[in-house]
């Protein structure tokens, strides 16, 4: 611009003494200049253009040098772990070939044992499967002869069921006993005797006697029984007996037991579950000592 401004003054104080042929020449010099300028200018902003561009090839190169070394590393980190995988599958390799041949006999031998006891623990789970499946036979043929053995004695109070691998025969206390008392009278003694037959035809099981009652107080008259639970046993060793003396079963087979209120059936708040309530039950159970030998031996 001072540039600008010297030529232009001194185009002025030359107009006044100099030809119109030279001040034409100034003119167009003038202008040649001011062309000249603009060039210089748009050439310096392209090259800061240029320079900028420049600059930000050289930080991307430096950003992909940053990369490539981090990747560098990680590869070469990758490498060493594979090393040191391959060295310690080559240490395991050496080490099973200096294993001696009696290491691996051993392994071999403790095998065959471990294979041996697993084929006797199969045995003996098929000679369990095999008892408990006698169990049952023996408990449906036993259930049917007492159900066709007690079935006169039905409509007075007794029923033949199977529950939890036992059969129980369930008699009401109509049937044997009347109101607070003990003695069976003759209908129970008759159920009991023919119960007796079937028992003295399958020896191989337990028979539990039970005492149960409802749970209203007795009117107790200051003797025996003096209360709901007394009553029971007194009931189940009166029921045991006839079963020894008239049906000649084994005292070894037989146990009494009084269970007295504490086991109902039914609610004891009507009169037809206290009725239910109010019975003895003579469990049946088949002798599973052999089956519990035979579990213990698969433990």
């Amino acid at each position: 611009m001072k540039l600008l401004s010297t030529l232009a003054l001194a185009v002025l104080l030359l107009s006044s003494c100099v030809s119109k042929k030279k001040y034409d020449q100034a003119l167009a010099d003038n202008d040649k200049l001011r062309r000249d300028l603009a060039s210089c200018r748009e050439s310096n902003a392209s090259l800061g253009r240029e320079v900028k561009d420049l600059r930000k090839q050289v930080d991307d190169l430096k950003n992909d040098t940053t990369r490539l070394g981090t990747l560098v590393r990680d590869l070469q980190r990758q490498l060493q772990d594979k090393d040191r995988r391959m060295a310690n599958l080559k240490a395991e390799y050496d080490q099973m070939k200096s294993q001696s041949s009696k290491d691996i006999q051993d392994k071999i031998d403790q095998l065959n044992r471990l294979r041996a006891e697993l084929e006797e623990r199969e045995k003996r789970l098929e000679e369990v499967k095999r008892l408990l499946s006698e169990r049952d036979r023996l408990l449906e043929a036993l259930r049917d002869r007492l159900t066709a053995a007690l079935k006169e004695f039905e409509k007075m109070g007794i029923s033949v069921y199977e529950k939890d691998g036992r059969i129980y025969v369930s008699m009401s206390d109509k049937l044997l006993f009347e109101s607070g008392k003990f003695s069976v009278n003759k209908d129970g003694k008759n159920a009991l005797i023919k119960l007796s037959q079937v028992l003295n035809t399958n020896l191989d099981v337990g028979i539990i006697i039970e005492g149960h009652t409802d749970n209203v107080p007795l009117k107790s008259s200051g003797t025996h029984p003096a209360d709901n639970w007394e009553l029971s046993v007194l009931r189940a060793t009166t029921v045991t007996k006839i079963l020894v003396e008239d049906g000649k079963v084994d005292t070894k087979r037989l146990i009494a037991s009084g269970r007295g209120e504490y086991f109902p059936i039914a609610g004891n708040e009507s009169a037809d579950g206290r009725a239910r309530n109010r019975r003895t039950e003579i469990i049946l159970e088949p002798n599973i000592q052999s089956i519990l030998e035979q579990i213990k031996k698969t433990q």
